[in-house]
């Protein structure tokens, strides 16, 4: 990964002076993670917390860097994740074979453009499962057009996720098989707000990491892949009634990585529904030149879920 080691490192100089909030910060973010624990009984787990052992938990690590492994773990990681990822893989093989659009954008990438694959988060695992799917699909792709694929794959989470072991490993360890990079953040959420983790924390944190984020997406040697889900949110219901749901509001810092030098975006929807699996890819990767485009594929995005998730209704607002 050509990264420039000596930038980031000035990039992340300022976060040092947030290390005496690290047991705040840790407390907060354990009482986060609870839910999703308690939600996913027997695969999910709270770590101890203890960020010599776990360094990714410091509040002045913002990334981990790692190797992606063999397609064939990758795809048994994955379907170990969700028994719908053969189906994912299945709709992302009829794009190539109906329109060539794994070999596309294969050709983008190994000419040092990025591609954003944006999904809606109803799930703690969803963005990594799709972003898992793109990876094997090209990896193929390249590998059946005599071509091979060259990019780099990177992941956008939120920092809780360094608290949270998945079968019985980290997380971190977990998803470092699948990318080259995981980025920590502090989603915008009404949770990190109603937190006792500082404002100027959070600002001060996210702002690190978008401008080491868009430094990297501005290298002109390397391709990027990278997966993320804009709102930043899993899906929340409205007046409390599961059955309608907003995806959550796009931020302007996620616009302005969109809208990042030669980066495309590519919508997917994606809803965990019991044997029916929902994944579909909504357009062709295009530019994002204007925040009003950002919002625009979200309400799609909204509609179309609508559309394929029984008895649910979801909706997305810019304000």
């Amino acid at each position: 990964m050509n990264t420039n080691a000596g930038q980031e490192s000035k990039l992340l100089h300022p976060l040092k002076a947030l290390g005496t909030y690290q047991e705040t910060v840790t407390s907060e973010l354990r009482a986060l993670a609870e839910p999703h624990v308690h939600s996913n009984p027997g695969t999910m787990d709270l770590l101890p917390s203890d960020d010599e052992l776990f360094s990714a938990q410091k509040i002045t690590h913002v990334f981990h860097d790692s190797k992606p492994s063999e397609v064939e773990e990758i795809t048994a990681i994955a379907t170990g994740s969700t028994a719908h990822f053969p189906y994912m893989l299945g709709a992302l093989d009829g794009l190539e074979a109906g329109q060539k659009e794994l070999s596309r954008i294969n050709e983008d990438l190994s000419m040092g453009n990025n591609l954003i694959v944006a999904t809606n988060h109803g799930d703690l695992r969803d963005v990594a499962e799709v972003l898992s799917a793109f990876h094997v699909g090209l990896i193929r792709s390249g590998i059946e057009s005599g071509r091979p694929a060259d990019f780099t794959t990177i992941l956008m989470l939120s920092k809780m996720v360094t608290h949270l072991s998945i079968y019985g490993q980290t997380a971190v360890e977990i998803l470092g098989n699948v990318c080259d990079r995981q980025y920590f953040s502090f989603p915008q959420t009404s949770s990190i707000k109603k937190s006792g983790i500082s404002e100027r924390i959070v600002r001060a944190y996210n702002n690190a990491v978008k401008e080491i984020l868009q430094h990297q997406l501005a290298q002109e040697d390397e391709g990027i892949l990278f997966g993320m889900a804009p709102s930043g949110t899993t899906e929340k219901p409205i007046d409390g009634d599961p059955s309608n749901l907003r995806l959550g509001t796009v931020t302007a810092g996620t616009i302005k990585l969109a809208m990042s030098p030669r980066t495309k975006v590519v919508p997917v929807v994606v809803w965990r529904s019991g044997d029916r699996p929902v994944f579909e890819v909504l357009d062709i990767p295009r530019q994002m030149r204007e925040e009003e485009q950002m919002h625009a594929m979200m309400g799609g995005m909204a509609t179309r879920l609508s559309e394929l998730v029984p008895d649910k209704t979801f909706s997305y607002s810019k304000d």
